[in-house]
């Protein structure tokens, strides 16, 4: 087996989404690497610490969260004198991630005082008030048109629908949680899916490709504690692990039985 020359690092790493490059954080420098040589093909200087990389989906554009400045500078691959910098001032920022476009990125504040939209392409932004969540809660359909993002405010929770081209709120609706835990959509974007924190599970169907009218379409009863949802590839059914290590589905007769079951161990 053979080992290439080791490479200094002190932050995190990253390989972009067309697996070409590795991004490694060096002290307040990134460092752009290509897979097949190890050879440098982009350097850049932040102006603090690195504290965390994302690639954008199309693999032109990285961002580096600066936490504790608390700051993003983005950066191109292809325009390497094209630079972006992003500064909340008092409200902090807590987390950062690219849209589906790759020519937005999505910052939360300290505190999820807010959400905040900004374009690369016009400079502008949108805010998105009382985000539940410092780093999910946000979920994309998979063309990339509509945004799900989960939001609290008066003690009860919400879900507000934005539109990935404008960025407008194209519908916000109340959810029955207690403490909402995270939301995702359907792989055919007809549904959203949300689950609360150890308690209960519902699911939530719109109209056309987006829930705008937030109905019931199902409600699954807790099952030993339930901790987690997931969307598999159909969208008619819905899976559940339990602390029990109890795998349960959920078909079209909101049956629930547990498929798999692991060993307990604690």
């Amino acid at each position: 087996m053979d080992f290439t020359d080791s490479y200094k690092q002190t932050g995190p790493c990253c390989f972009s989404p067309d697996s070409r490059y590795l991004a490694i954080a060096v002290d307040y420098r990134l460092v752009i690497r290509d897979l097949d040589s190890l050879k440098v093909v982009q350097l850049y200087s932040c102006v603090d610490k690195i504290s965390y990389i994302e690639w954008a989906s199309d693999s032109e554009y990285i961002l580096c969260g600066l936490y504790r400045r608390p700051m993003v500078q983005a950066w191109s691959l292809t325009q390497p004198e094209w630079t972006c910098k992003i500064d909340e001032g008092p409200a902090g920022i807590a987390y950062a991630r690219w849209s589906p476009d790759s020519r937005h990125i999505l910052t939360t504040s300290e505190f999820q005082l807010r959400l905040t939209v900004w374009s690369l392409v016009n400079t502008a932004c949108v805010h998105v008030q009382w985000p539940k969540h410092t780093s999910r809660g946000v979920c994309f359909t998979k063309d990339g048109r509509f945004a799900a993002i989960c939001t609290r405010r008066d003690c009860k929770d919400y879900i507000n629908l934005l539109s990935c081209h404008s960025w407008d709120i194209m519908g916000t609706f109340a959810v029955d949680t207690i403490d909402l835990a995270g939301v995702e959509w359907s792989p055919d974007d007809s549904a959203l899916v949300t689950w609360d924190s150890l308690l209960e599970y519902k699911d939530w169907r719109g109209r056309g490709h987006c829930p705008f009218g937030g109905a019931t379409v199902a409600r699954i009863p807790p099952r030993d504690n339930g901790i987690s949802a997931k969307m598999p590839a159909r969208g008619s059914v819905r899976s559940k692990m339990s602390i029990d290590y109890a795998l349960g589905t959920l078909g079209a007769g909101n049956d629930w039985p547990p498929v798999v079951r692991g060993p307990r161990e604690y």
